[in-house]
């Protein structure tokens, strides 16, 4: 594994085969919400695009995302990446839930307040409600562990 440098103090680590070929290109990083990733600038036909390293380094087509399995955008090791669709890119997405869990919502008005869903197609799936918020989390990944098996993001280590 090596390093290549960028700007605002960042490095990304990169595999060692790929790492003749992205030194040739001025990197520079880029945060997206509160990951960053390594991008840079492409010019054709007087047109400027945005080239993200890790598209690069898995080939990747358009229409399809590569997740960085250890939510890390700068690790660009291929064993930490890989092409996905977006609904298995959204399930290994940080949660930003006010509950501390992934697919779960607090309800104060009802007895049983802690909802756990999850989505499957760009559908919303209603698991139930629960009376903690640990028992809503551990639904959603019972659930999710069922539909996206070892592609699922879990709010608990299996």
């Amino acid at each position: 594994m090596k390093q290549i440098k960028l700007t605002q103090g960042k490095v990304t680590q990169v595999d060692d085969e790929d790492y003749v070929y992205l030194s040739w290109f001025k990197w520079y990083a880029k945060k997206d919400k509160d990951v960053f990733y390594a991008c840079r600038i492409s010019r054709s036909e007087g047109k400027q695009t945005t080239v993200r390293m890790h598209r690069v380094i898995m080939n990747t087509p358009i229409g399809i995302q590569v997740d960085h399995i250890d939510r890390n955008g700068l690790n660009n090791c291929k064993s930490n990446l890989r092409n996905s669709t977006a609904s298995v890119n959204n399930q290994n997405k940080k949660t930003w839930a006010k509950s501390g869990y992934k697919g779960v919502t607090y309800y104060p008005n009802r007895t049983r307040c802690f909802a756990s869903r999850c989505r499957i197609n760009n559908k919303r799936l209603h698991l139930g409600y629960f009376e903690t918020a640990e028992e809503a989390a551990r639904a959603y990944d019972t659930k999710v562990l069922e539909l996206y098996g070892n592609n699922a993001g879990l709010n608990f280590k299996q």
